[in-house]
C-alpha cells in the first residue's frame, strides 16, 4: 500500500533538470530576494535608530519637562546618595 502526495512538480523540481540559464537566473532571484531581506532588516533597524535620536533630543524642549526630569533626579539622587554609602553596598 502506497501513500501518494499530489505535490506541484515545482516543490521537487531536480537542479539538473533545468539549463544552466534558467540555474543562474533562478540563483540571481533567490540572491536579490536575501539582499531584499537584509535591506528590509536594516532599514528597519535605521527608523528605530533615528526615532530614538529624535525622541531623545526633542524629548526635552517641553518647558514643564525640565521641570519634572529635575525634580525626579533630585527626589532619587539626593535621596539615595545621603543615605546609601559604598561600605552599605558592600556590607552585603
Amino acid at each position: 500500500m502506497s501513500i501518494t502526495i499530489n505535490c506541484p512538480n515545482y516543490l521537487f523540481l531536480d537542479e539538473s533538470l533545468l539549463s544552466p540559464e534558467e540555474l543562474e537566473k533562478r540563483r540571481f532571484i533567490a540572491e536579490m530576494r536575501q539582499r531584499a531581506g537584509f535591506l528590509l532588516k536594516e532599514l528597519i533597524a535605521h527608523c528605530i535608530f533615528l526615532w530614538l535620536v529624535i525622541s531623545i533630543s526633542f524629548g526635552s524642549h517641553d518647558t514643564g519637562s525640565y521641570y519634572l526630569n529635575k525634580s525626579q533626579k533630585d527626589l532619587f539622587i539626593d535621596t539615595f546618595s545621603s543615605k546609601v554609602r559604598v561600605q552599605h553596598v558592600f556590607f552585603f
